[in-house]
């Protein structure tokens, strides 16, 4: 099982350390997304955490074109930068490039998606996919050789789909020297 938050103080500097890396107010469902995405605090901690850093006035409420957002204030920021550091390092390096991921691919209307089937023969078919407002704009088919790579390439996938699609289209394009970089 992995990591998962449980003191409610690590939950809100996690919400704020969140809240001010990414730089803009987020609606209630954002801002949930992106703190429960990882699996590393859980909606009913979210909720409750979120509406003790209101009265704490570390998180306030504006309303937007977008309806209610949330934002952090400048108290909350001075507790971020105080206590982010008991956040472990790649705790806070993944769950921010998730967040950011999550943010670009959900204002561009960017979905990924993994399928996978179990062959008569063991092997696992696995299709590879990222539509765009609906539209396909990679669908890639593989043959896994056993469970462990099927779940070692969905992860991969999942964790970094931007980084497999530039990497598909420059080999196909004849770049590769993109993998160099």
């Amino acid at each position: 099982m992995q990591y998962q938050f449980k003191d409610q103080n690590d939950i809100k500097i996690f919400i704020l350390f969140l809240l001010k890396n990414v730089g803009r107010p987020l609606t209630y469902f954002e801002l949930n997304d992106v703190v429960v995405q990882d699996g590393l605090v859980s909606c009913i901690d979210f909720a409750e955490c979120l509406g003790k850093l209101q009265d704490t006035d570390n998180v306030l409420t504006v309303e937007t074109e977008k309806g209610l957002t949330y934002e952090i204030t400048e108290q909350g920021k001075r507790v971020a930068d105080t206590l982010e550091s008991e956040i472990l390092g790649y705790i806070r390096t993944r769950s921010l490039k998730s967040a950011m991921r999550y943010l670009s691919f959900k204002e561009r209307g960017i979905r990924i998606a993994v399928t996978t089937s179990p062959r008569p023969d063991a092997r696992i078919d696995m299709i590879f996919a990222i539509k765009e407002k609906d539209e396909p704009q990679m669908e890639l088919k593989i043959i896994a050789d056993n469970e462990y790579q099927a779940r070692q390439m969905s992860y991969h996938f999942q964790e970094q789909p931007e980084t497999v699609f530039r990497s598909i289209l420059s080999l196909l394009a004849g770049d590769a020297n993109y993998l160099l970089k």
